[in-house]
């Protein structure tokens, strides 16, 4: 899934296409970890589906990037830092209560 850039048809032509979903530069930053989690999280900020859409007007489309990208790769940082010690710390309390019914 690809959802950085402005979400219109592509029409195949280089230039026309370059700053829309799927278009060269989408492509590009799609490859940089987090771009695509930045882009879901802003357009879920300014979907219709959302019930506390903002109005998509210049503010709140380029303001909202910032913010979003900065929760996106707080997130992903998180989840790589964390994730080992939430393994150790569930095989840990996964252990002890074996342990306390064996022998309880």
């Amino acid at each position: 899934m690809n959802v950085i850039g402005h979400n219109e048809l592509l029409t195949g032509k280089f230039f026309e296409d370059f700053a829309k979903q799927g278009g060269p530069l989408s492509l590009v930053l799609n490859l940089l970890p987090g771009m695509n989690a930045t882009g879901g999280l802003h357009d879920f900020w300014l979907n219709p589906g959302n019930p506390n859409k903002l109005d998509k007007g210049f503010i709140n489309n380029y303001g909202t990037m910032l913010p979003a990208a900065m929760i996106s790769i707080a997130e992903i940082v998180g989840n790589y830092t964390r994730g080992c010690e939430a393994q150790i710390l569930t095989y840990y309390f996964n252990e002890r209560e074996r342990r306390r019914r064996f022998y309880d």
